[in-house]
């Protein structure tokens, strides 16, 4: 799968319009894994990748709406 100029906003009160712009974005698929997208995805080529990380005046990440962070905290 092939995908031209990908844009993904930058939140409210961001400095740049957009956090993250692509030029081009290619997936390699697994085809016999499509009921699951962690495993359907065997790689991803991103050409000219530019990524405007900032941390906003009231002192949030930029890019934290954006990360599920339930799910990067380590299980007891």
């Amino acid at each position: 799968v092939e995908l031209g100029a990908v844009t993904v906003k930058n939140v409210t009160g961001g400095f740049s319009s957009n956090l993250l712009t692509v030029d081009r974005v290619t997936l390699n698929l697994n085809p016999l894994t499509f009921y699951s997208i962690s495993n359907a995805i065997k790689n991803i080529e991103l050409v000219h990748p530019v990524l405007k990380l900032e941390t906003l005046p009231d002192g949030r990440q930029n890019w934290q709406s954006y990360i599920n962070t339930q799910e990067l905290r380590p299980h007891e």
